[in-house]
């Protein structure tokens, strides 16, 4: 990498145009799409102390970003370097696999320079003075026999992968499978949408928060503006907080999700990107690709749509599925009073189907936590996605169902119930038909009143 500078100069200050502000801006955008104001004033004060030559102390940055300047300054390296940690790797993710000029925070230093990502061109080879002629024949043939050692080891390597079906498996990775092509073959950046839930903060005095309220069916401040004003006693009693929350399964689906949609971003036009479910709107869910990961009750925006053509329907829960066509129940085991060494049963669920604009969208979910995590897994197993395919007739647009057995949150097994076509000609229509889900059902009384459940 060639450095141009340690500091920005003349046109290339981020208030004045020219290379670095163009840069600085890609960054900030992609900062944005996480949501996070403090990694965006850790990266403005980083850029404007870079432009005038100034590298911070790490203490400077600390009063300057976390605007603790009342505080002791003990705790401030711990602060600063995670974050700093997370900035830096946030613009190598955006920059991977893109060539040319790019901002670059050098390690060990809070400075932002402008870098050129440069191609290294193979060095000429030099002649190698010898002692005449026949040292050349010799070096010749001793790089022959080289040569043909090495094609010698290598057929017999191809022969024992093909013999005991190992070079399938060694080529062939998740991204490459039929289940996830389609999120490769448009510039459509890939969105993973984590299903979340929303809350309600609670007030006595309409100011103060004193308590945070889970509702089924308030799934966001739209929904609770309607409750509001049909139930006017609740008025400054309930507020809007603006903070949801994920299943504790959220984490490992994305470790195996992530690797999976990154490997695509070279193709793209913008990278790929993790949010909330309750973020996503319409816009994006035209625009983007999706991957939908978490727990059934979670599923927002895209439960119509897909249960419009799925061949389940939900019961009195969202951990109960009946099969609409022989009528037979899976249901997710209470376990509510049992130890931790109790078994449990839990259902898995994966459907892959069209968007609305020709794109795709893909359903990783579960009952519960222990099913949506390995959900995650399979989805992310190269066997088992090729195992599945075979299952469904190699079916593009589809929905299969899995029984997870797990102990103490352990997941102990996954078996496959059945896989079976979706049925996606009127999805995305104005005509679907109407469906009754768990929380459909709207409250006559206010919230937290039993006559409302």
């Amino acid at each position: 990498m060639k450095l141009v500078g340690k500091g920005f100069t003349g046109t290339e200050s981020p208030h004045g145009g020219g290379e670095v502000a163009r840069q600085a801006a890609l960054i900030r955008a992609e900062i944005d799409t996480g949501r996070s104001d403090t990694m965006l004033r850790l990266f403005d004060y980083i850029l404007d102390c870079s432009e005038k030559d100034y590298a911070p102390k790490e203490v400077e940055v600390y009063h300057a970003v976390f605007a603790q300047t009342d505080r002791e300054t003990s705790a401030h390296d711990s602060a600063v370097r995670t974050y700093i940690h997370r900035l830096r790797r946030k613009m190598d993710i955006f920059y991977a696999g893109r060539p040319g000029p790019r901002l670059a925070i050098p390690k060990g230093e809070y400075r932002i320079t402008l870098i050129d990502a440069v191609e290294q061109v193979d060095a000429p080879k030099q002649k190698i003075a010898g002692p005449g002629w026949f040292e050349g024949i010799r070096t010749w043939r001793r790089s022959i026999w080289i040569s043909l050692g090495a094609v010698g080891l290598l057929l017999i390597a191809v022969i024992s992968w093909v013999t005991a079906g190992g070079l399938r498996a060694a080529r062939l990775t998740a991204a490459e499978t039929a289940l996830w092509q389609p999120f490769g073959k448009d510039t459509r950046p890939t969105v993973i949408a984590v299903g979340d839930y929303y809350l309600i903060g609670k007030s006595v005095n309409g100011v103060e928060v004193t308590h945070l309220l889970r509702d089924f069916s308030i799934n966001s401040h739209d929904d609770l503006e309607r409750h509001l004003i049909q139930h006017p006693a609740d008025m400054g009693r309930y507020v809007d907080v603006k903070l949801s929350y994920f299943p504790t399964s959220a984490g490992p689906a994305l470790d195996s999700m992530i690797p999976i949609v990154k490997a695509f971003d070279d193709r793209k036009s913008r990278p790929s990107s993790t949010m909330a479910l309750s973020q996503v709107g319409l816009d994006a869910l035209k625009q983007s690709n999706i991957v939908y990961v978490g727990l059934l009750s979670g599923l927002g925006i895209l439960r119509r749509p897909l249960f419009e053509a799925s061949g389940f329907a939900f019961e009195t829960s969202y951990e109960e599925l009946i099969d609409t066509k022989s009528r037979k129940t899976y249901r997710a085991s209470r376990g509510i009073f049992d130890d931790e060494h109790s078994p449990q049963i839990d259902f898995a669920y994966l459907a892959s189907m069209p968007g609305p604009a020709d794109n795709r969208i893909l359903i990783v979910a579960g009952t519960r936590d222990p099913a949506a995590a390995a959900m995650a897994r399979l989805a992310a197993d190269p066997a088992q996605i090729d195992a599945l395919l075979r299952r469904s007739g190699q079916a593009k647009n589809f929905e299969a169902l899995y029984q997870v057995r797990s102990i103490g949150g352990t997941i102990m097994g996954a078996q496959l119930i059945t896989v079976r076509p979706l049925k996606v000609q009127r999805i995305w229509s104005d005509n679907m038909t109407e469906q009754m889900f768990p929380d459909s059902t709207p409250k006559v009384g206010g919230l937290e009143d039993p006559g409302g459940q």
